[in-house]
């Protein structure tokens, strides 16, 4: 009996194996396939999997599954401004199991549909999208299917503790773009709350854990972000990436830049020109790429951590990517101003 009349699927697995045409047409779509069922084969599941996540619960409790927990000077740096670089920045196994468990697209895409500004962020290529810390805790729908591993991961980089950390590292720098209000020991300090959940005027920041995508670029490399500020409210943002351990695709990374203009003075671009700049591929670009000088990259590499105090000359850019099926994955960690 050949493979190809053998019953059931074993059968009809055994009959594409031996037949090169077949074989290469499946590694084909396999390259094309639907980007979040192309994601869930990167790691097996099964009992190998729920003994990793199990073995990490019982181990990584309270700061144990902060990003910061390696943390030490030699990683902090000053120039252009203040930013902590680490890699890797987790425990291996900690890393590898909320790897493991890391949402779908379809889960990213569904949560952000749900979210007020949704009209603004459709799934085109290479665009951004987020589960917010509320919905990962539960408190507002669209992240019923996240894993439990990953609402503990978002329940202590939401809470005063993770604070704490970011400001016994970061807090004279922050005190410095914010003023000392940001500050735990300051008079009137209301705590730390959680964005876009605490009552306006409860507490003195808020603080977000959003797990995030960036859909795979198409044609031409792209860009998702380029040279920009982030927003006047923001005290902090750190990014942890997620690289996909499948993903070979050149460009993610983020710059560290600074304005080279002698006055220091770099000036935003007119919505015409990023406009302009948009079509080429620059999505998000505020300012010109003359008065950019990038002074540090990146690497959009597994188990990466970058954070960065937020300011007037803070500025930032990510790396063009070439196309790829696979998502650009990251967990970006924030602290505003209510």
């Amino acid at each position: 009996m050949t493979f190809a009349k053998q019953k059931g699927a074993k059968g009809r697995l055994m009959a594409v194996f031996h037949r090169p045409a077949l074989l290469l047409l499946l590694l084909l779509q396999c390259a094309t396939y639907p980007l979040t069922h192309a994601q869930k084969l990167i790691w097996p599941g099964g009992n190998e999997t729920e003994a990793l996540i199990r073995d990490v619960q019982e181990r990584f409790a309270g700061n144990k599954i902060s990003v910061l927990q390696n943390v030490t000077s030699v990683h902090i740096h000053h120039e252009p401004y203040p930013h902590i670089v680490i890699s890797p920045a987790l425990p291996e196994d900690l890393y590898e199991a909320l790897d493991r468990v890391f949402p779908s697209l379809d889960d990213v895409l569904h949560a952000a549909s749900l979210q007020p500004n949704a009209a603004r962020y459709k799934p085109l290529p290479n665009t951004r999208h987020k589960i917010q810390a509320p919905q990962a805790l539960g408190l507002k729908p669209g992240a019923e299917n996240l894993h439990p591993l990953w609402k503990r991961f978002n329940e202590y980089h939401t809470s005063p503790a993770f604070y704490d950390e970011m400001v016994a590292l970061l807090g004279e720098a922050m005190a410095k773009s914010k003023g000392n209000g940001v500050l735990p020991s300051s008079d009137g300090f209301k705590g730390a709350g959680i964005r876009s959940v605490s009552p306006k005027g409860t507490k003195s920041v808020v603080l977000d854990c959003q797990i995030s995508m960036n859909t795979p670029p198409s044609g031409a490399h792209t860009t998702v972000r380029g040279a920009h500020l982030d927003a006047g409210e923001e005290i902090y943002a750190g990014l942890l990436y997620f690289r996909a351990p499948m993903d070979t695709c050149v460009g993610g990374d983020l710059e560290v830049i600074k304005c080279r203009r002698k006055d220091h003075k770099c000036i935003k671009l007119s919505d015409k020109v990023r406009a302009y700049y948009a079509k080429k591929g620059l999505a998000g670009l505020q300012f010109h790429p003359r008065d950019m000088e990038t002074i540090s990259t990146v690497k959009y590499e597994a188990n990466t951590l970058v954070f960065f105090v937020n300011s007037n000359h803070a500025f930032h850019a990510v790396t063009t990517r070439t196309p790829t099926p696979y998502p650009r994955r990251f967990v970006n960690i924030v602290a505003q101003l209510p």
